[in-house]
């Protein structure tokens, strides 16, 4: 197992990031898991793997969506990304996703247009929400809409894919 902490800025905050990364040995051969790997597939060994909960991730922050992403993939999710409003619908249209992580911050009014969207015609989606204490009117909205959770900017990385984590029960009984 390889472990790395590090620091990341996010416009002047600082978000600890702790990786880890365990290799497996399939027929003495070492594996790593790599971002392109499908969970949900039946390995040839014949062990069936767990079924990834699949997390759609809407972020205008590049590098805030970078870092949610490769966290969430090293948790064993399946990650669909997006930067833009209108894609959300078609994401949520082509295949099951099980929880969406709705950055707020940059979105604005429109966050609040998107979770009332994900409410409406996917009302099975958990949604979590990321903000800044800038707009807490935001906040306050979207809990009154019915999301998961809230975190606010600057946040614990670790505390919000703990809460990920705690919300896969709920996840995995959506499986269809």
């Amino acid at each position: 197992m390889f472990e790395n902490e590090s620091l990341c800025g996010h416009r002047g905050r600082e978000i600890r990031i702790s990786t880890r990364i365990s290799f497996v040995f399939f027929s003495g051969t070492p594996f790593a898991a790599h971002n392109s790997l499908d969970l949900a597939k039946e390995p040839e060994h014949g062990l069936m793997e767990k079924k990834a909960a699949h997390i759609l991730l809407v972020e205008k922050e590049n590098s805030l969506r970078a870092t949610l992403a490769q966290h969430l993939r090293q948790e064993g999710f399946r990650v669909s990304e997006t930067d833009q409003s209108q894609e959300v619908f078609a994401i949520l249209s082509a295949a099951p996703v099980h929880l969406a992580l709705l950055g707020l911050e940059e979105l604005k009014r429109s966050g609040i247009a998107i979770l009332r969207m994900i409410r409406e015609r996917f009302p099975h989606v958990n949604v979590i929400t990321i903000n800044s204490g800038d707009r807490l009117d935001l906040s306050i909205e979207a809990m009154r809409l019915g999301v998961l959770d809230d975190f606010l900017i600057p946040f614990d990385l670790e505390g919000l894919m703990a809460r990920i984590r705690n919300a896969q029960p709920d996840i995995n009984c959506l499986d269809r």
